[in-house]
């Protein structure tokens, strides 16, 4: 197994569920990649090199998103609202 940040997932499914919330934004692949970059360069990386990691930071990163108080995209009149920290 290689060495995976998998924050980098969390940031990819929150990402493609805000994109499809969102209707004045480019979904390019490249505007895309840029979204995850900005984003992944303000959380905590967790990185893991084995199943067994997996499974720990799993833990870890839910914990984290509760600790950060992070909810899921909603709409409401069109809009995404994301808790900023």
């Amino acid at each position: 197994m290689e060495i995976h940040n998998t924050m980098e997932d969390v940031v990819l499914q929150y990402l493609d569920e805000i994109i499809e919330l969102k209707q004045n934004i480019c979904k390019c692949n490249n505007c895309r990649m840029d979204m995850a970059c900005y984003a992944l360069n303000k959380v905590k990386p967790m990185y893991v090199a084995s199943a067994r990691g997996i499974i720990h930071t799993e833990n870890k990163k839910r914990r984290y998103i509760q600790d950060n108080k992070i909810p899921k995209p909603q709409t409401s009149r069109g809009e995404v609202f994301l808790s900023a920290k």
